[in-house]
């Protein structure tokens, strides 16, 4: 993992959230996803499953206030 995080760009980062399982957070581009997956194939990892997820506005809201919105 610490090979993966040198070859992150500066504004991303990964931690293992369950063993064997790792999430990467940073800006969602063709280069994040591009430096991940090349580092898969230089280091023989083939992942079960890569998914790319994008944060709502009402993520961001919840986050920022921890309070839901009302319906």
């Amino acid at each position: 993992m610490a090979s993966l995080l040198k070859a992150l760009p500066s504004d991303s980062s990964g931690a293992e959230v369950t063993p064997g399982s790792y999430r990467v957070t940073g800006t969602v581009d063709p280069q994040l996803l591009a430096t991940v997956t090349s580092w898969c194939a230089q280091h023989g990892v083939l992942p079960d499953r890569i998914s790319v997820e994008r944060h709502t506005l009402e993520d961001v809201f919840l986050e920022l206030t921890g309070k839901e919105l009302r319906s």
